[in-house]
C-alpha cells in the first residue's frame, strides 16, 4: 500500500513534558485548518 504525502501535515515537537517515569506530555505546531470535531 502506498501512502500519497497529501495526507499528511509536517508538525514540529515544541516540547515534552514528562510527568513519570512513564507518562508524558507532547506539544506540538499545528496546522490552522487541522480542527478536532466532537462526535
Amino acid at each position: 500500500m502506498t501512502v500519497s504525502d497529501d495526507k499528511f501535515t509536517r508538525q514540529t515537537l515544541q516540547r515534552v513534558t514528562p510527568l513519570t517515569t512513564n507518562l508524558f506530555t507532547l506539544r506540538t505546531t499545528r496546522d490552522p485548518g487541522f480542527r478536532f470535531r466532537a462526535g
